[in-house]
């Protein structure tokens, strides 16, 4: 479901309508790109053959988001804690996506950079809602995984990995030529015997040692991005890991009388 359901969004907001809406369900949306019968060998997309000649520089984060946060401390993100002190959007970027198709994802981008936008000035709102396509933003999700190998910023069990660690069927979803499988996307983890601080935490989610997702603790929320099925086991990978993962209908992130609302079509 590459659109977002109408019918779902409608009946959605329609529960919120004491609240300054921002609609965002419409943004974000990735057109496949049209094929050029050109495969750069520096792409992480070259499976498409849709490429062009040039190669650009992507960022592991959208760089949006990277340059209003400004430097910021390595030792927050365990496969950057070896670096020392601050670093800043020019560190988190590679030339691993060729032109066309580093900005076919601009439309992911600019959802991003909305979403940072409302959640950094959360506590000055008062009674608005910004509401956000589920799928659209696993999609978002799934674009910091892919730039984050793509531009070697990340590690599995045998060290740094690169472009050839991506999945075919990972970068046909990204551009928009797929949807994300059944069972596979964000998930909320209940998580036995185990408590939380405040704030924002990240780590990978390795499957056999090879990356399978990313996970991340905001608050004492703790949230999986899997490209595998949920049903998987990761204790293998991960000491003590005992979970219950449930897909979410939505995800509401609020502070006082604000929120973000993020929902997916009914099942």
């Amino acid at each position: 479901m590459l659109r977002a359901n109408k019918r779902r969004i409608v009946s959605t907001l329609n529960k919120y309508r004491q609240h300054k809406i921002y609609d965002l369900t419409q943004v974000g949306f990735v057109s496949p790109p049209t094929d050029t019968g050109i495969s750069h060998p520096k792409c992480y997309a070259k499976i498409l053959n849709s490429c062009c000649t040039e190669i650009s520089e992507e960022h592991a984060i959208s760089k949006n988001v990277l340059d209003k946060i400004g430097s910021f401390d390595a030792s927050g993100i365990p496969w950057l804690r070896h670096l020392p002190g601050q670093i800043n959007s020019d560190y988190m970027a590679s030339k691993c996506l060729c032109r066309i198709h580093n900005s076919h994802l601009s439309p992911l981008d600019s959802l991003l950079g909305d979403v940072f936008d409302f959640l950094d000035k959360i506590q000055f709102r008062k009674n608005e809602i910004v509401a956000v396509w589920g799928p659209t933003f696993e999609r978002c999700l799934l674009k910091i995984l892919l730039g984050l190998i793509g531009t070697k910023k990340m590690s599995d069990s045998s060290g740094a990995i690169g472009i050839d660690a991506i999945h075919e069927s990972w970068i046909r979803v990204l551009y928009g030529q797929a949807d994300l499988p059944d069972n596979v996307g964000l998930f909320s983890a209940q998580i036995a015997g185990r408590k939380y601080d405040a704030g924002l935490k990240m780590a990978t989610l390795l499957l056999n040692g090879k990356i399978a997702g990313l996970r991340a603790t905001v608050g004492h929320l703790n949230l999986h991005f899997s490209m595998f099925d949920k049903a998987t086991s990761f204790k293998t990978d991960h000491e003590g890991y005992s979970q219950i993962l449930l897909h979410p209908r939505e995800f509401i992130f609020q502070n006082q009388n604000s929120k973000l609302l993020l929902f997916w079509p009914d099942s």
